[in-house]
């Protein structure tokens, strides 16, 4: 690759990493102000914000599938376009239905574009300091657009609550660009061979790396924890005397710029620390954050918080999908992180079912304490073998 060459990809992928955190963040300051003007339920209405994730679980495998089977480009060019198509029809509609069903087509656009950038990063760059500084980039580039897209989000919502949808039709001119600058990187093989391989490393991936499955439960719980965060923050604002998007969009952004910061120093941090004592810190800093978002009585204990939470995201989205890729050949790359995605986005969907009712029935103290104690119990049982192995 020459380095002009490089940097253009590089600046795609970059580009493109913060649009997998907008489809969320971007909206997530304005999801009070749009219950009224779609006729939905407060129980609901973060299905707005999470119904693109539901369509990523059910696409994600298939999107693994096409990218080992006909190349990643096609796939990624078809992610940014759905993606920009999707997310920007919002903007014209005023149906709580009909806003899920473009959620559900920018999900899809998710699913190609998200499976499709931690699979090129796999292919482009060898195990080792190169890869975890790249994915490390990826990482921050994904965090630090959840710094600036909430706050957009909350600018441009102040004028109207449809207007940050048209920030999507970003993903249209991105998937452009990608026609010029994204090699293809991968050669598919014969129709039989692929089938036969794909078969073969998929099983044998599984039965002799079954930690395999312990990262994808560990990807849906953090997408699930961060999600509490992405709708409740908003919410838990105006007890605070903080109302408005742009106040959430501020306090959204807090949690993205910690985890930014440590995407940007990953490629450092991951020399020094194995991958099950990144798990570890992850769930102490969660369970600290949770915790002072329990007892948050000013707006000082919820910015502390943040800072933990985001920490905890910006050392373990890089760490799950950097393993991923070092246990998986190229021939089935892309379906092993296709489930990655799906676990991902399937705890996006699940956090407002499974919070939503909690938050609106116990309220805030205690249920952030409830997360809290989940994300402990969690770390426990993970410190358990090695308690039992120093007694």
């Amino acid at each position: 690759m020459s380095m002009k060459s490089e940097k253009g990809i590089i600046g795609v992928i970059l580009a493109s990493s913060t649009l997998t955190v907008m489809a969320g963040s971007l909206i997530a300051p304005v999801i009070q102000a749009m219950i009224e003007p779609l006729g939905a339920q407060r129980s609901l209405i973060g299905l707005v914000i999470t119904t693109h994730g539901l369509f990523a679980v059910i696409f994600s495998p298939l999107m693994g599938y096409l990218i080992d089977r006909i190349g990643r480009k096609p796939i990624y060019v078809f992610g940014l376009i759905i993606y920009g198509v999707g997310g920007g029809s919002g903007f014209f509609i005023s149906s709580f239905l009909l806003m899920l069903v473009s959620r559900a087509f920018l999900g899809i656009g998710v699913a190609a574009m998200v499976t499709t950038i931690t699979t090129l990063i796999g292919d482009l760059y060898k195990a080792g300091p190169s890869r975890n500084k790249v994915m490390g980039w990826r990482s921050s580039a994904n965090s630090f657009g959840g710094i600036a897209y909430p706050l957009l989000g909350g600018l441009l919502g102040s004028l109207s609550w449809n207007f940050p949808f048209a920030v999507y039709f970003v993903g249209i001119p991105l998937g452009v660009l990608s026609l010029y600058f994204i090699p293809e990187t991968h050669t598919p093989q014969t129709q039989d061979e692929t089938k036969q391989q794909e078969t073969k490393s998929m099983r044998t991936l599984i039965k002799e790396r079954p930690v395999i499955t312990f990262i994808y439960g560990l990807t849906l719980l953090a997408s699930i924890f961060l999600y509490v965060i992405v709708i409740q923050i908003p919410q838990l604002l105006p007890e605070l005397a903080l109302s408005g998007t742009t106040f959430a969009g501020i306090f959204l952004a807090v949690n993205g710029l910690a985890a930014g910061i440590i995407g940007l120093n990953y490629g450092r941090i991951k020399t020094h620390l194995t991958y099950p004592k990144i798990i570890i810190i992850y769930f102490i800093v969660w369970a600290i954050g949770f915790t002072l978002l329990a007892l948050a009585s000013n707006p000082l204990f919820v910015i502390i918080a943040l800072v933990f939470t985001g920490t905890g995201q910006g050392l373990l989205l890089p760490a799950t999908y950097l393993w991923i890729t070092e246990i998986a050949p190229p021939a089935v790359r892309g379906k092993a992180v296709s489930y990655a995605t799906s676990f991902a986005y399937l705890g996006q969907f699940l956090s407002p079912v499974i919070f939503g009712s909690v938050f609106v029935e116990l309220g805030f103290s205690t249920s952030f304490l409830i997360t809290a104690m989940i994300a402990l119990i969690i770390l426990l049982i993970l410190l358990y073998p090695m308690f039992k192995k120093l007694s």
